[in-house]
Parts: C-alpha cells; structure tokens; sequence
C-alpha cells in the first residue's frame, strides 16, 4: 500500500468512530496513530500524500480536542492547518469546515463575538445549500447566547429557514428546534409554538429519530416555562413529565440521547441521582462542557430541594472543570460555585 492509501485507511476507521462520546478515546487514538505514521507531529511529512488528507485528518483531531477543552492543542492545530494549507488550490470545503470548527471552539470558550466572525470568514466558503445551512443554523445559536446581538439570531435562522426548505423537511425541523431554542430563552411560549412546528413536521415525516428529539425538546420547554413562571410550574412540570413518559429509554438510538434523557428527568423530577450518572457518564468521557452543565444542574437542585450529602462531591468537581475550560465568564462561575458550596456547608453543618 502506498503511504496515501494508508492515510486514507486511518481516515476512514477514525470517521467510523466520529459520532459517539464513549467511543472519543478510539477516534483519538487513531488519530495519533496516524498523524505519528506520517510524520505530522516532527514536521517530516512522508512522501506520496495528499495535502488535502493531511488537512482532513488535523480537522479530526481539533474535533476531539474540542471536547476536551484542550484550547491549546485546538490553537496549534488550527495554525498547522493554515500553514500546510496556505496558497493550496479548491480547498473551498475544507476550509469551511476549518472555520466551522474555530467558530464552535470560541462559542464553547464563551467569546461570542470571535465566533461570530469565524461563521462570517466560513461564509465565504460556502458550496451548497446544505453547506450554508450548516453555517447560519450555527451563527443563529451563537447570536442567541449572546445578549449584544440577540436580535440577529432571528435573521441568520430565518435564512437557515429559507435553506432548510431547499434541503428537505427533516431540515426544516432542525430550523424549528433552533427556533424553538433561541426564543425559548427570553420567549418561552414562542419557543413552544416553533417546538410544536417541529412536532408536525416530524411527525409528517415519521422519522423516529426526529421525533424524539423533539419529544427531549419539548420536555426541555417545559422545565423552561417551569422556571421562568414559578405560580405554574406545576402545570408546567406536569406537561413535561407527560412527554417524557412516551419516551422509550431503552430504545433511544444514541448514548447522547440517553444521558439528555437522564438529565431532563433529574430536572423535572427534581432528582440529583439521574444527573449524577448523566455526569459520570461525561466524566468517562472527558466532555467538559457537558460535565459543567450537569454540575451546575446537580448543585442547582440539591441546595434547592435539600439532597446536599450527595451534591457535595461535584462541588470541588465543578470548580476544576470550570478552571479547566477556561471560558471568558470563568470568574463569574466560580462565584456563584463558592455561594453553593456555602450553602451546601451551612445546611451540613459544616
């Protein structure tokens, strides 16, 4: 076998486990076994390769580094792909893809602004309705999480809508839960109304996989509602419990599905032990986002409805992931994980 063709074994063996958390650690061992086999990580590129599957294969790895949170590696990686790719001709795809990623690796850093300006740098890329969609869908998230341009969020999905139409009603969907997400956020009933859209359309289609994740959506606008009108979180919590109970665990497709479940349950349930196995789960893994969340969620509800013995543990936990990942509101989270852990010792006794 020439030395491309083994590349491009090792490409697709790590595209088989691309699409799972539990299976991070093979797709990265891959990785380095590759990018050790042709010579990427001294600088002495082997002979016969492509740059194009080069470039592929440092796109993988930036991928599982932004899982973990390793900034650093993500950083460095992103300049050896500017490097090998400078000057390359018909690179459109790749380098979307490259400004797709360093859009998602600032969104999870919390700098909202830079990520914004990698969609806008990906934009230029753009081959495809498909392509596009994938691009304004994520500016549409982004903008929402970031009160200074909120308002444009509702333009860059309506464009995701107008491509989503070209594409297909499955994608149409993602549009309405993207919809639904980004208004649940300060309109929780409009978030409802587009989850309710998305219901339809799945519905339509019959794509099992669609409509349960409109089911964990819809849960999740509920728990929304719950929280933001407190005279009926009742009612609220009620209607979400009612969604989830037509939810089958055991026949979920994904691992990620099954811990969303957990999540949603310790949530409406007010229960810490699904989170905590939710977040042992990403523990494994090494997904630090994910381990935030549910700390935060695990705290939230074990000062509120009195299950502090089991929630101390994630205190300490929670505070070293935040250290760890390093986003722009660090400071601030851990303020509010040192008034926790306050509380939490004030209630043992402590």
């Amino acid at each position: 076998m020439t030395n491309t063709e083994i590349l491009r074994t090792f490409l697709w063996n790590i595209n088989l486990y691309s699409y799972s958390p539990d299976q991070q650690s093979i797709h990265d061992d891959l990785v380095a076994k590759a990018r050790k086999y042709i010579g990427l990580d001294i600088f002495m590129l082997r002979d016969d390769l492509r740059y194009e599957d080069v470039l592929v294969l440092i796109l993988n790895n930036i991928s599982g580094q932004l899982n973990r949170c390793d900034w650093q590696s993500v950083d460095k990686n992103f300049r050896l792909f500017d490097e090998i790719a400078k000057n390359k001709p018909d690179l459109n795809s790749l380098l979307f893809e490259r400004w797709y990623l360093a859009a998602e690796s600032y969104s999870r850093r919390g700098l909202l602004d830079k990520a914004v300006s990698c969609t806008m740098a990906a934009e230029k890329y753009v081959v495809g309705h498909e392509q596009k969609f994938k691009m304004l869908l994520q500016r549409g998230r982004i903008e929402s999480s970031n009160k200074n341009r909120y308002e444009f969020s509702v333009n860059s999905l309506s464009a995701a809508l107008y491509e989503a139409e070209q594409l297909g009603d499955s994608y149409v969907a993602h549009v309405y839960n993207g919809l639904a997400r980004m208004c649940g956020m300060q309109y929780a009933s409009l978030g409802m109304y587009f989850l309710r859209k998305a219901q339809v359309v799945s519905e339509c289609l019959g794509d099992a996989n669609l409509i349960v994740e409109n089911k964990l959506s819809r849960v999740n606008g509920y728990a929304i509602l719950a929280m933001r009108y407190p005279q009926d979180e009742t009612l609220f919590l009620n209607e979400a419990k009612k969604v989830l109970a037509t939810v089958d665990y055991d026949s979920l497709p994904m691992i990620q599905n099954k811990m969303y479940y957990k999540e949603l349950q310790g949530r409406i349930y007010h229960d810490v032990e699904p989170l905590i196995e939710a977040c042992t789960y990403y523990q494994k893994v090494d997904s630090v986002d994910e381990v935030c969340r549910l700390c935060d969620a695990i705290l939230e509800i074990g000062v509120n409805y009195n299950q502090v013995i089991q929630t101390l543990p994630y205190v300490e936990l929670f505070r070293q992931m935040v250290i760890r990942r390093n986003r722009k509101d660090k400071e601030l989270i851990l303020d509010h994980i040192k008034e926790a852990e306050e509380i939490i010792n004030g209630k043992l006794g402590n």
